[in-house]
Parts: structure tokens; C-alpha cells; sequence
């Protein structure tokens, strides 16, 4: 895109976004916003994070954005008229890395999530070395900023948002100390400032992440009332407090917990039931689904079993591939979550995509620990 249309684009996202991104998120930017070029590094723990960034840069910037988000028509025209490029986590595109040298030899800025997915946890972790490779290789001054309470106002598995402050911390850094800038956890940040970030219902999408009961293990016996999850086995509740812990525990400290449950449990179970799920199957480098279908998904020792609904009639178009109902775990490639409630993976020459409302993390877990290996994590 012309950069001065870019520009102007930009410009009048930011003039009806700051309004809104300040008062209703009670957001401070704290730091420089340099008016040259630069490559921006920050932190992510949701989906609104590149809107709630953009407002307060004074100079527009190619994201890097993840080729699903490209799928919705909508979405897809917004991030294309907003200079926004397209990276495919599934092989290395090297035609988007030559669009960003050329970008920044254009003097434009580019930003980046260098984690890829949002936290579940509110850990962010350093990124790949790939990222940073990138990063010092472009020999542009880094912009990192390390965004504080933005995963306690709305933590990726809860259904509602909380009302709390959001602090970016800006900083010109060099690109090891940027990386170190956005590498940290928000429960340590929030056992020092105890901010509070009230809500409704805080408890709910506590499911997504309470695979177990803490008390019982008893699996998926987790009902969610109001502010607290409770046990339907052996009754214990665990209530979501102001500041984000439960009953004293961090997400993260309970996501370990439920980890160890998970990997005993599907060690022992030769069936695991997750119920009902929408399918999509795409063929790799195409954006439009030639599959799509509900079916009901179970985990085997060895595999994942779909059994399609409504008597197997499924939705394709003309020409697709045979319906596959069983994906091997040997045969699953760079499985990696994204929003709340989706999963894809690559199988053969198809994109697996599964929607489930409260067993994604779920299911990445298990494909990871059946495989002995990690999640995709690209940008």
C-alpha cells in the first residue's frame, strides 16, 4: 500500500481508537514513541493487543500477523489496508521476510509479537531464536514494549473482561535487552503492585484451564458459578479474587498442577472423550476450507478419532479429499492454539482446524504431551 495512504488510514484508526482504548480501557503509555523508523517487540495476552499498541505509536507499522487471521473476508481487507503481513506458521515464507527487508530498507516500521500466541498463563517466556535473529539483522532501533496488567484485564480463558489499569512500558532497547524487556511474569509484577481488576462472573472460562479438580482430580467435575469454580465430586470451590488469584494461586502454578494431572490421567485412560467439536480442513497455502463438519472427538493412546455427526454427511466441495476420522500423533505437525477455542495442526498436505469452546488448551496439551514435543509459537 502507498505509504501516505497508509498513513492517513492509520491516522484516522488512531483519531476514533485513543478515546476508546483509554477510558474504556483505562490504558497509560509510559515511554517513547519516536517519530523515526523502528521495529516494535511487546508482550501478548490477547486479541486486542495490536489495536490497543497502535493507538499510541506515532508512526504506522506492518504487523506481523498469523495467515488465519486472513481467513474472515472482513478481517482480511482490514489487516491488508492497515499494511499488515501475512506469515504462514507451518513453513518458512521467505517471500515475507524479503516484504519486511524491503520494508525497512523503505524505512517503514514493522511490529511484532515475538511469542506468536497470546499467554494462557500470563508467563510470557523469550521467544525463539529465529525471532530474535530477525530482529538484530534488521540494524534498526527496537522499540520494546512490555505490556503490565493487560493479561489480568482479560486473562485469554476467561469469558469476560475485568476493569483494570493497563500500563505499556515503552523503551528504546537494543534487541537482546528488548527481549528481556517483554520477558517476565505478570504474577510477579502483580504480587508488587496488587492492582485490583474487579469483574462479573470471573470465574467463567475457568473450565478452560481447570481440566482437574485440584482437590480429587476428578476430570472435567469443574461447574462454574459466578465468581467460583466448584467440584460437583468431592464439593471443593475455587474462588477468582480481584487481583486475578485463585484461592492464593496463580493460573500459572494451577496450569502446572493441571499438567501433571493430564499426563498421569492420559497415561492410564485407553479412551478420552472431549464431546462435540466443529472441524474445518483446509489444503495447505489455501485460505478457503473445502471441509467442514461437527463430529464427536475422542483421544486414543495412539491417535485422534473423529466420528462426524449427522449420519457422516459432511460439507466439501467438489474435488476434496477423502474424510479422514483418525490423525495419527506421530503424523501431526506444528500444532498451535490461537484465540479462546481454536486448534489447528498440519496432517499431510491439509490444515487441520478444531473449534471446541472449553477444551482447546486442552487438547494442545495432549497432542504435545503424546508427542513429547513442543507447540508452534511463530509469530
Amino acid at each position: 500500500m502507498n505509504e501516505f495512504l497508509l498513513s492517513l488510514w492509520w491516522n484516522f484508526f488512531k483519531l476514533i481508537g485513543v478515546p476508546i482504548f483509554t477510558l474504556r480501557f483505562r490504558t497509560r503509555y509510559e515511554g517513547p514513541s519516536p517519530k523515526t523508523q523502528f521495529i516494535m517487540v511487546a508482550n501478548h495476552s490477547r486479541d486486542i493487543d495490536p489495536a490497543l499498541i497502535s493507538w499510541f505509536l506515532k508512526r504506522p507499522a506492518h504487523w506481523l500477523s498469523a495467515q488465519e487471521a486472513f481467513i474472515n473476508p472482513f478481517r482480511r481487507a482490514l489487516l491488508t489496508s492497515l499494511g499488515a503481513f501475512q506469515i504462514i506458521r507451518y513453513e518458512p515464507d521467505l517471500m515475507v521476510v524479503k516484504r519486511i527487508i524491503e520494508a525497512v530498507r523503505a524505512g517503514r516500521c514493522i511490529a511484532m509479537f515475538p511469542y506468536g500466541n497470546a499467554s494462557w498463563d500470563g508467563v510470557f517466556e523469550a521467544p525463539g531464536q529465529g525471532t530474535l535473529d530477525l530482529v538484530r539483522f534488521l540494524k534498526i532501533p527496537v522499540l520494546a514494549i512490555r505490556a503490565e496488567g493487560a493479561y489480568l484485564s482479560f486473562p485469554r480463558w476467561a469469558r469476560r473482561r475485568r476493569k483494570g489499569p493497563i500500563f505499556l512500558k515503552a523503551a528504546l532497547l537494543d534487541p537482546d535487552e528488548a527481549i528481556r524487556h517483554i520477558t517476565f511474569s505478570e504474577w510477579d509484577w502483580q504480587r508488587e503492585r496488587m492492582e485490583r481488576y474487579p469483574g462479573k462472573d470471573k470465574a467463567a472460562g475457568l473450565e478452560r484451564i481447570l481440566w482437574f479438580c485440584p482437590f480429587c482430580g476428578g476430570f472435567r467435575s469443574i461447574a462454574i458459578e459466578g465468581d467460583s469454580a466448584k467440584c460437583r465430586a468431592c464439593r471443593s470451590v475455587y474462588t477468582v479474587d480481584d487481583y486475578g488469584f485463585v484461592e492464593g494461586n496463580t493460573i500459572a502454578e494451577l496450569l502446572t498442577q493441571q499438567l501433571a494431572f493430564l499426563s498421569d490421567y492420559l497415561r492410564i485412560q485407553e479412551k478420552v472423550s472431549l464431546g462435540c467439536v466443529d472441524l474445518f480442513i483446509r489444503t495447505k497455502g489455501a485460505l478457503r476450507y473445502h471441509s467442514r463438519y461437527r463430529a464427536t472427538l475422542s483421544l486414543f493412546p495412539d491417535s485422534i478419532s473423529i466420528e462426524p455427526e449427522n449420519g457422516g454427511r459432511v460439507r466439501t466441495q467438489e474435488g476434496a479429499a477423502a474424510l479422514n476420522t483418525c490423525f495419527y500423533y506421530e503424523n501431526i505437525k506444528h500444532q498451535v492454539g490461537f484465540q479462546k477455542t481454536m486448534l489447528e495442526f498440519g496432517y499431510d498436505e491439509e490444515i487441520v482446524r478444531i473449534r471446541t469452546d472449553d477444551s482447546s488448551l486442552l487438547l494442545l496439551k495432549s497432542i504435545e504431551q503424546k508427542k513429547g514435543g513442543a507447540s508452534c509459537t511463530g509469530p
